[in-house]
């Protein structure tokens, strides 16, 4: 098992969840229905982690058990300052509620074959957000894009995990 590290990227496994989860899984094409990431450590070593749920932006402790995600960590170590800013962006979009709305967007995108091409790389810390935007959006802020090719709000936990930039 990889330690992880700040800024590392939790996988969740969707499939045998809750429905939503699945739902989620069914209309994205993919395993995964959620995403979570690394900020921190608590004093015994537990992984504090920043995810968008169903009730907003939350931090907590880690509680996904290791079978439940698939890491990811960013092939090219991030820099301190690059740390700095995902905290940072976490912290301040802590609170913000979730964002449904795109979810049904996301599936009316992908059932359509409609585009979900970039035409901005605009990121609004206030604006409620998904879980994969939240941290699409942390990477276009660190100058890391995880997918330049997708609109941040359009973008899936599937779309990130096939990013280029992470292993």
């Amino acid at each position: 098992m990889m330690k992880l590290k700040i800024g590392d990227i939790l996988f969740v496994y969707g499939k045998h969840s809750s429905i939503f989860s699945r739902l989620i899984c069914l209309f994205t094409k993919s395993e995964f229905s959620h995403v979570a990431q690394v900020i921190g450590f608590t004093k015994d070593g537990t992984a504090i982690i920043a995810e968008d749920l169903y009730n907003g932006s939350i931090i907590r402790s880690n509680k996904y058990v290791n079978n439940s995600y698939v890491l990811k960590t960013w092939k090219k170590q991030l820099t301190t300052t690059e740390k700095e800013i995902l905290i940072k962006y976490h912290y301040d979009t802590g609170g913000i509620y979730y964002a449904y709305h795109q979810l049904f967007s996301i599936a009316v995108h992908i059932l359509l074959n409609l585009s979900r091409k970039r035409t901005i790389a605009k990121v609004n810390i206030s604006d409620p957000s998904i879980c994969s935007e939240k941290i699409h959006e942390t990477s276009i802020l660190m100058k890391r894009d995880l997918r330049p090719d997708i609109n941040p709000s359009l973008v899936t936990p599937q779309d990130l995990y096939e990013s280029k930039l992470l292993r």
